[in-house]
Order: structure tokens, then C-alpha cells, then sequence
């Protein structure tokens, strides 16, 4: 998985900013909902060698069990990154404050006890 890949060393770079590691995260979780879906129907644009498998048509393509991979990748990524979700309203703050409503605002923060 080459997008795998690049996520992987866009997050060990240097001088990255919390808010940007989470919507890389964020992006990655949004395009392995996208090729489950697109798994379950047997729609490979996205997976080339797949697509070209699926063409010969020789066997029956294993999608359940492809999407069995891809939902336990989606379950790891989520155990993983589960404290960043704990953070999102934090993060989403950080990242644009005049873009969060002030009352869901952490009072700390109002009070600049942080």
C-alpha cells in the first residue's frame, strides 16, 4: 500500500504540527472507508494489480477477505490514534481558533490556565 507509505513518512517528518498529523490520519481513515466500499463491489480503480487480477477472471476475487483486511487495518488505526480523537476539539481549536463555537471552548482554556 503505497498510500501506507507516504503516511508513514509524512508522520515521522520533522516540524510537523499536531493539527496536520491528525488530518493526514483523518484522510487515510477517509480513503480506507472509500476502498472497502469499493471492495464489497468489486470496483478496483484504486488497486491496480487487483483490477488486473479481477479481469482474468480465473477465480473469483477474495473481496471478503480483503475487506476483512481493510476493516482490521481501520479497527488498529483507531485503537491507535485514539487519544488524538479524544483531542479533536482541542486540535480543531489549535489549528483555527475563530473557526470553534466559544461555549465548547475547555473552560481551562478560556481562563488561560492551560
Amino acid at each position: 500500500m503505497n498510500h501506507m507509505n507516504n503516511l508513514n513518512l509524512k508522520l515521522q517528518g520533522e516540524n510537523n504540527l499536531v493539527c496536520d498529523l491528525f488530518a493526514l490520519i483523518k484522510a487515510f481513515r477517509a480513503k480506507l472507508i472509500l476502498l472497502e466500499s469499493q471492495v464489497k463491489n468489486c470496483n478496483f480503480v484504486h488497486i491496480l494489480y487487483c483490477a488486473e487480477l479481477h479481469k482474468k477472471g480465473k477465480a473469483e476475487f477474495p473481496s471478503s477477505f480483503a475487506n476483512l483486511v481493510i476493516s482490521d487495518l481501520k479497527e488498529q488505526f483507531h485503537e491507535r490514534f485514539a487519544d488524538l480523537d479524544a483531542s479533536a476539539q482541542e486540535i480543531r481549536l489549535f489549528q483555527n481558533p475563530f473557526d470553534c463555537d466559544a461555549a465548547d471552548v475547555p473552560s481551562q482554556i478560556k481562563n488561560g490556565n492551560y
